[in-house]
């Protein structure tokens, strides 16, 4: 990787091939024949799973309507929750297109600007470890990711392999419980159904990891311009007693981090309206997958392969939302620090009209700039502790259905 490469770029290199199931150029928003290639092969995956996701949830209302068992429902109705998930990220992310690629182009400006401006070895360690710990997340999560697609896939061969050992018969079964119009059992048929229906377990798990990914980014790159504005901020003063009287170098430097701090301002506003409506749908999705993924681990404890489909289900639930909410809280968190840096510098070393200048810079930074839950709450770690407790309601109400 060479030096002058931008930190970002280094960091989206790594996931732009999952943007091609987004059908985003994510380089470049000009429409050229690989754009348009890269859309077609989007609303491919997007009808080779519509049809999966549609089916699913017939089989859910059949399957109410003709009193199946309680458990084959709970079994069935996280898939159409995860996939109802991941069109929300997909549909959205693609509906944003512009934003996405606008915030990109301000986060890359930013940190073409502050290659200029006076660099520190501390200011070197902030940047390369926030981008070293996002993408030990994003690997890391790519294991869970293959994980989970790894156990849905070959948890049916499994189940299937243990009956045929006791009793000599071929009994097919498929990942997920979806009506066909035509007999998806027959040994002739089913692979080719087993084969669609991973692939469909590979493309809701892209939409969610991709979307995710691309929001981890956001923010960590944003949080990284923030410690940056509040390091220099504090250096904005010299550490002396003279008294700084205001002119024309002082004048430019403070309209210069003024200006950085309202593109940052700018900058989160905009992811917030990239991911305010998906992440509300993600709150609600994610509390019911963790309370059925849980509620199975419970009631299926004999049977082996459901335990490690459902145990890495619940864990994809929890870490994906967990991640959310942390990414979200330390853009929060950050921009909060502003005011802190402002007040910390040494304000009183500068002349009344100084002071009364910073004294509005920091008022606007006692704002936070923040995700919301499409405005109905903020993201942060305080509302994945709230995920946890109506996912734990939710699993005991299921708890004494089951019972009675």
């Amino acid at each position: 990787m060479e030096k002058n490469t931008l930190l970002i770029d280094q960091t989206i290199k790594k996931i732009e091939i999952l943007f091609l199931y987004f059908g985003i150029n994510i380089k470049s928003g000009e429409q050229t024949a690989s754009t348009l290639k890269i859309k077609l092969v989007y609303w491919i995956n997007f009808f080779l799973l519509l049809y999966n996701f549609l089916g699913g949830i017939v089989w859910f209302i059949f399957g109410i309507q003709e009193g199946k068992d309680f458990l084959e429902l709970t079994e069935i109705a996280p898939c159409i929750l995860l996939v109802t998930c991941a069109y929300s990220k997909g549909i959205l992310f693609n509906a944003n297109e512009k934003h996405n690629h606008k915030l990109i182009h301000i986060l890359r400006n930013l940190e073409k600007k502050g290659m200029k401006r006076r660099q520190s070895l501390k200011k070197d360690s902030i940047s390369n470890k926030e981008k070293k710990a996002l993408e030990a997340t994003i690997d890391k999560l790519n294991i869970l990711f293959a994980a989970v697609i790894i156990s849905f896939s070959l948890s049916p061969l499994v189940g299937m392999a243990m009956k045929y050992y006791k009793s000599n018969v071929i009994q097919p079964s498929l990942p997920i419980l979806i009506i066909y119009p035509f007999d998806e059992f027959d040994l002739r048929i089913w692979p080719i159904v087993y084969i669609y229906q991973i692939w469909s377990e590979i493309v809701t798990t892209v939409y969610i990891g991709t979307a995710d990914f691309f929001f981890f980014t956001c923010c960590t790159y944003i949080n990284i311009q923030f410690r940056l504005l509040r390091e220099d901020f504090e250096e904005l003063f010299p550490s002396t007693n003279e008294i700084v009287v205001e002119n024309k170098e002082f004048q430019k430097r403070l309209r210069e981090l003024i200006k950085w701090h309202q593109e940052l301002i700018e900058a989160a506003n905009i992811l917030e309206i990239i991911y305010s409506k998906s992440t509300l749908l993600n709150f609600m999705s994610s509390s019911m997958i963790i309370c059925l993924a849980g509620f199975n681990l419970a009631v299926l404890v004999s049977d082996l392969t459901f335990i490690v489909k459902f145990l890495c289900f619940l864990c994809m639930g929890l870490v994906q939302i967990f991640f959310l909410c942390f990414f979200a809280d330390i853009l929060t968190t950050s921009s909060m620090g502003v005011s802190d840096a402002v007040y910390n510098s040494l304000w009183y070393n500068a002349e009344a009209k100084i002071g009364k200048d910073l004294l509005l810079i920091l008022a606007r930074a006692q704002r936070p700039c923040k995700i919301t839950a499409c405005g109905f709450a903020d993201v942060n770690l305080k509302s994945f502790m709230r995920v946890l407790s109506t996912s734990y309601s939710y699993f005991a109400l299921l708890q004494t259905m089951y019972a009675n």
